[in-house]
């Protein structure tokens, strides 16, 4: 019985392909025999566009029809692996992400070396691979596994990130080229609006917000353009949901494994990059300039807290970027800015001097890529020179004197810059002139002059314990 009605379904699909052309319906849960069946007729149409063999017609349905097909044939083998599970509810390691490495060599990198050819086809292709992932997403419990969303989420976030040849990020030009295809014509809205979707829906988990936020982070990071690829109200709500996702507490109890803490921080992480990314200090809501120094100078009210290390660093580099900006932002207090800039980098070039897990550990030891992390400091770094005020212009100095021996594979003197830190608070104590609650919140952990005042009294506990004994 059983056997016939697969084999009903397989000649309906069959008929509608002979008699009724390709069918527009097909769900990622049909079945991979189904579907491929069922988008036959569009094979050398979509071979042909894709090839730039033949330019896009908008208002030809078959057009619009084959990049349908060609986008389900992309995103729609993640629910078909995730129907493919044996008995036990399991399947085949590594399968979920062949699809995705696939996706990225298939259609992300093919249409990026074809650019020239494919351009007026791409944003309504990725139009429809977005809608695909969407449809693969919204499949509720137990057709679409957790893991399958997130993997889904992966594919949206590869749209809009930097492409890496040999694991280097290729040259922004390049990169911004080929996203700038892809999101042109609205889809860059499109994408915006499917990842704020998304992060609302009551079954978003925290590894599809991780890479939603990464997606959102590629948006944002995209320089101008004409016309633009995202609407400055649009841009502000994927701030917004960020920063919403910076400042919930979380708080676990004392028994939670720390590696699910480290967790939920490497998740705020791609929130904090979605701010760094930006180039912007204020909203008519909210101001993202306030919260990446709140991450930077590690503030007291984050919870959980203190912030890891990739958070504090991504939050230093997006305080940097607001260099240019400076002249324009009379309200934004920039020696405030940068000494809690200053402060992430003093603790992030003291862990990479450790013996066991800094920059001169073996390889396999090393607790960061601490000469990757010095050369995109020193890049940030550079944007604060167009501050002409002469407290920032010292701590810019004094910063890159402490980050440019770890570029180089050497220790660093950290404990200068932390020394002057501690000897030359900012005259401001908010980030923000007209919002005196504008404050980053001082901790023991984060407090240079707190530090300073307990190695005294660790001192004379020492003594007082060599008199015991």
């Amino acid at each position: 019985m059983h056997r016939q009605i697969i084999r009903f379904s397989l000649m309906a699909g069959l008929l509608l392909v002979i008699l009724g052309g390709p069918a527009e319906g097909q769900k990622p849960s049909d079945g991979k025999a189904l579907t491929e069946m069922a988008v036959k007729g569009t094979t050398n149409l979509r071979r042909d566009l894709l090839q730039g063999s033949i330019s896009l017609e908008k208002e030809n349905k078959n057009h619009i029809l084959a990049l349908k097909h060609q986008a389900m044939l992309s995103v729609y083998p993640l629910q078909w692996v995730s129907e493919s599970r044996d008995a036990g509810g399991t399947f085949k390691r590594g399968m979920l992400n062949a699809v995705v490495e696939n996706f990225d060599k298939d259609p992300l990198r093919r249409l990026a070396q074809t650019r020239g050819k494919t351009t007026g086809m791409q944003p309504a292709f990725y139009r429809e691979v977005i809608g695909r992932i969407v449809d693969v997403i919204e499949l509720q419990e137990p057709r679409c596994l957790p893991i399958t969303a997130v993997n889904a989420t992966r594919m949206l976030a590869m749209i809009a990130e930097r492409r890496t040849q040999d694991g280097i990020p290729v040259q922004e030009k390049e990169w911004v080229g080929e996203v700038g295809t892809r999101l042109a014509e609205g889809t860059g809205e499109y994408l915006a609006e499917t990842c704020l979707k998304l992060l609302a829906a009551e079954n978003c988990n925290d590894g599809m917000r991780y890479y939603l936020y990464r997606c959102m982070a590629g948006l944002v990071s995209l320089p101008p353009q004409t016309p633009p690829l995202l609407k400055n109200e649009t841009r502000d709500q994927l701030l917004e949901a960020a920063i919403k996702q910076i400042a919930r507490e979380v708080r676990y109890p004392k028994a939670t494994p720390s590696n699910e803490v480290e967790g939920y921080k490497m998740l705020r992480a791609q929130a904090v990059k979605v701010l760094a990314s930006a180039q912007v200090a204020a909203m008519a809501k909210d101001k993202p300039a306030l919260w990446m120094a709140r991450v930077a100078g590690a503030d007291g009210s984050l919870i959980p807290g203190p912030p890891r290390l990739d958070e504090r660093i991504e939050a230093a580099i997006g305080l940097c970027r607001l260099g240019p900006l400076a002249g324009s932002l009379p309200d934004l207090h920039m020696d405030q800015v940068v000494y809690q800039m200053g402060a992430a980098v003093r603790d992030w070039a003291d862990a990479a001097n450790s013996v066991e897990h800094g920059v001169k550990a073996k390889a396999n030891l090393r607790m960061r890529a601490w000469r990757a992390d010095a050369a995109r400091l020193i890049e940030a770094l550079d944007q604060l020179k167009e501050v002409k005020q002469p407290y920032v212009q010292n701590l810019v100095k004094r910063c890159q004197a402490t980050v440019n021996p770890i570029e180089k594979g050497e220790n660093s003197p950290a404990n200068d810059l932390g020394d002057w830190l501690m000897n030359n608070q900012p005259a401001n104590t908010t980030v923000f002139k007209s919002d005196p609650r504008s404050l980053v919140t001082k901790t023991r952990e984060n407090d240079p002059e707190e530090k300073e005042k307990e190695k005294p009294k660790d001192k004379e506990k020492d003594k007082d314990k060599k008199g015991k004994e």
